[in-house]
């Protein structure tokens, strides 16, 4: 498959970025200009540009409520690859979260069809909670041939998006799975920096929670590799390809930070009912939070490990950054932007 590398006095290739004011789409628009695309990032109208600052950039206004304009602009561009990366982490209801999960995947796809511009490759921002975690698997690691098992409504919306794209019988497509991505620019894990740097290191539930992680710099450069890679039609797990636990976590941000702090386990009962007050009081602000009930159901599971090494095989995916790299150049951003 054709590299923007190997194009010789040829146009660069023209890469859609979907989402890509979001934290991960930035970093994705970033590493396709830097690998050589002609990138165009789709957003909405309203969208905050602040990481979006490079003259390089092509924007493109796009509305998957109205399917008509969608498909007239993809006719007009026809995109050579597609990275779609819009997606809803929260929402009250499975309802909602799939409308937007699923919603704009089949539209964009349809719209395509319609437009005659279906693109040479499209790869999907799926998630490791589409499959579920590795509580009580023989092999202690999630695997593609597992069968699916999403304790959240959010994993159920993105496993309701992969299936309908191995429906897809014109489409050349790859699923990528990032498990926890943190880095620069993220706030969902400010709350948790925030807590260590006030000395508490707080874990969630009594028993050790095996985690896996990626930084999103590592994860963008897979979304790169996924663009020309010689395979179609599958779903790789992307992460940094080591074992970590809440508590190793925790220490590697006040490593960061330069503090010590004291270990704290919080009872599952006890999240839930943050969760519960959480819930209501976004309720009322009109936005659904991040700590919710249903987000409950991934803090309690075991094991959040995943298998890494056919994304290395298939892909040639090598990640290079570790936790601790990783975290102190996040945690160095946070306070150059005066968040912590």
């Amino acid at each position: 498959m054709d590299s923007p590398h190997n194009c010789g006095m040829q146009e660069k290739k023209k890469l859609l970025i979907t989402g890509s004011s979001g934290f991960v789409g930035g970093y994705l628009v970033e590493a396709a200009l830097s690998d050589g695309y002609d990138v165009y990032a789709g957003l909405r109208a309203t969208s905050n540009r602040q990481y979006l600052q490079d003259d390089r950039i092509h924007f493109v206004i796009m509305d998957f409520n109205d399917p008509q304009a969608l498909t007239t602009k993809l006719r007009d561009h026809k995109f050579d690859y597609v990275i779609h990366n819009v997606g809803l982490v929260a929402a009250s209801s499975l309802d909602k979260l799939t409308s937007v999960n699923l919603g704009t995947l089949r539209t964009l796809v349809e719209c395509s069809r319609e437009a005659g511009a279906m693109p040479k490759r499209l790869v999907y921002t799926s998630s490791l909670a589409a499959c579920g975690p590795a509580d009580d698997l023989p092999h202690g690691e999630v695997r593609d041939s597992d069968p699916p098992r999403p304790v959240t409504n959010y994993g159920r919306s993105k496993l309701a998006s992969e299936q309908y794209l191995r429906e897809q019988t014109d489409l050349d497509y790859i699923i990528l799975r990032p498990t926890a991505v943190y880095g620069p620019h993220d706030l969902e894990f400010l709350p948790v920096y925030k807590s260590v740097k006030g000395r508490i290191k707080a874990t969630v539930g009594l028993q050790t929670q095996h985690l896996s992680m990626v930084y999103v710099k590592d994860l963008a450069q897979a979304f790169i590799k996924a663009l020309t890679a010689p395979t179609t039609s599958k779903a790789y797990f992307v992460t940094d390809g080591d074992v970590h636990t809440s508590s190793s976590l925790n220490d590697g941000i006040a490593t960061a930070l330069d503090v010590r702090g004291i270990p704290l386990r919080v009872p599952v009962p006890i999240i839930s009912v943050a969760a519960h007050i959480s819930a209501w009081v976004g309720k009322v602000r009109g936005r659904y939070p991040v700590l919710n009930p249903d987000k409950v159901n991934e803090l309690k599971a075991k094991s959040w490990l995943c298998d890494n090494k056919t994304t290395e095989a298939d892909l040639g995916y090598r990640p290079t950054y570790n936790l601790q790299s990783g975290l102190d150049e996040t945690i160095a951003w946070c306070k150059r932007s005066g968040l912590l």
